[in-house]
């Protein structure tokens, strides 16, 4: 497995002597498969919701979906699946030598003798989950799939919390299912919920608008998981001198969907070099970064303002030890071995401190010659990419074409994240012109019907009308969607 680096800037020559110049650089990370790569067995964890909330339409194709994940498995697969309301249940467990069909027709037999009802308790599935998958990740492919309309009113949101901060650590993977909701205030609620339990995971957000989307919806997650090869992902941004980062959100991803994307360190004397947290890269699907940045004090030829390298996990594969990105040790994130003997239950918060238990931090290592040996992930790493413009005393604006419609998706983005923003503080007046401006770059990049949609909702607001939770949910859906 290779990662590939490459990159494109708005424009690729500046004036000399004229002050700083506005940039935007386009960075595309892709995988390259080798040839004689082959799929990889996995340790598939499903935790499914079947409390009241989901309804009976929602079941019948949540159902569907499930039965068509459990018949795409291979015989080195392993699946556990477990199903909660305000109570979790195991409905099947992995065994060694288990076989597709096997997996296919435990999963419906428990499943026909269930239906929705009761309340939800989501980090008492997770736990369950986890500790059932944890003890065969080795040599496999691991990931939790999390089906839910995130509702947890049996439930604790800080321990749900700790067990993604756990998911993220461990380099175990998570794609989360949003089911669809009635469209009240506290569906709003629950998926901000579940986009933060993401965000601190590492992993994949996938809302589901309508229940009959949701047997294609887990069968891409599952393809999604069997062409899954690297997580963790990290890039590495060191800039010179003449480079100076945009005052305000500088970093964004613009594909597969659009979101801004916060440094996970800054080092360096002079704060120069920036890391950035990608989370899981596919086979079938590059990440796209947009960095907003200025550039000054360049002499005329060419000039590099920045070097670049990727670096990320290789799932399922383990060597004995790896070396830090670019030889520096303030990159260090990924360095800390994975301890095959961790414990899910010390990633929960103590109910009767209510902080996290101590045990929660992997254990030392094994000395040399006692217990079993250790093991590191692999890890894949890109070849280091210098970013180079050229000075020109003679300068034309030249643009990249390939660039403009990932700035306009992210000015999508920006405005209508912060239209939410004023709707939250009840500025209805402050949101409009920003709705109006999202229109309009959506209608620049082609796509009238979202320009259509998001014009009438800021139409509705000039008129005193307000939105719905389901319409600010799909504002949401509409913001990081990429056209």
């Amino acid at each position: 497995m290779k990662v590939s680096l490459q990159y494109a800037l708005s424009d690729a020559k500046v004036p000399v002597g004229l002050g700083p110049q506005q940039r935007q650089l386009i960075t595309t990370i892709a995988l390259v498969p080798e040839e004689t790569e082959s799929q990889r067995p996995l340790n598939v964890g499903i935790v499914f919701d079947r409390s009241a909330s989901v309804g009976s339409l929602a079941w019948g194709y949540l159902k569907q979906g499930l039965l068509h994940m459990a018949a795409q498995l291979t015989p080195q697969d392993r699946l556990t699946v477990v199903g909660f309301n305000h109570c979790a249940q195991v409905l099947v467990r992995g065994e060694e030598g288990t076989q597709p069909g096997d997996y296919w027709r435990q999963l419906r037999s428990r499943l026909e003798v269930l239906e929705p009802g009761g309340g939800t308790c989501l980090n008492e599935a997770l736990r369950l989950g986890l500790m059932e998958m944890v003890p065969h990740r080795q040599g496999r492919v691991s990931e939790v799939v999390l089906i839910t309309d995130g509702h947890n009113e049996h439930g604790s949101d800080r321990r749900c919390d700790k067990l993604a901060e756990f998911l993220a650590q461990h380099h175990l993977g998570f794609q989360c299912v949003g089911l669809p909701g009635g469209g009240g205030d506290q569906d709003y609620a629950a998926t901000r919920f579940l986009t933060q339990l993401v965000n601190l995971a590492q992993g994949t957000w996938i809302p589901v608008e309508e229940p009959e989307q949701l047997p294609q919806v887990l069968g891409r997650c599952l393809t999604q998981l069997q062409t899954l090869r690297c997580t963790q992902t990290l890039l590495q941004f060191r800039a010179d001198a003449r480079l100076r980062l945009a005052a305000y959100q500088p970093w964004a991803q613009v594909s597969p969907e659009v979101s801004h994307l916060q440094p996970q360190s800054i080092a360096g004397e002079d704060h120069s070099i920036i890391t950035l947290s990608l989370g899981t890269l596919v086979t079938y699907s590059p990440k796209v970064v947009l960095t907003n940045f200025y550039v000054d004090g360049c002499q005329s030829g060419v000039q590099t303002l920045a070097q670049m390298q990727v670096q990320g996990i290789n799932p399922g594969l383990e060597v004995e030890e790896w070396e830090p990105v670019m030889g520096s040790q303030e990159a260090g994130h990924l360095h800390s071995p994975i301890n095959t003997a961790i414990s899910v239950d010390s990633a929960m918060v103590s109910p009767q401190e209510g902080s996290p238990v101590e045990e929660a931090r992997p254990r030392s290592p094994v000395p040399p010659g006692e217990g079993e040996p250790r093991s590191h992930p692999l890890l894949v790493r890109s070849p280091t990419v210098a970013v180079r413009l050229w000075g020109v005393t003679d300068y034309q604006p030249s643009l990249n074409p390939h660039v403009r419609p990932h700035v306009l998706n992210l000015a999508k983005y920006r405005q209508i994240h912060l239209a939410e923003a004023r709707l939250l503080q009840g500025d209805r007046q402050g949101a409009i012109p920003m709705l109006y401006a999202a229109a309009l770059a959506a209608q620049e990049l082609g796509n009238p019907q979202v320009a259509h949609w998001v014009g009438q909702w800021a139409d509705r607001l000039r008129r005193g009308e307000s939105l719905s939770p389901h319409d600010r949910h799909l504002l949401h859906v509409a913001a990081q969607s990429v056209i």
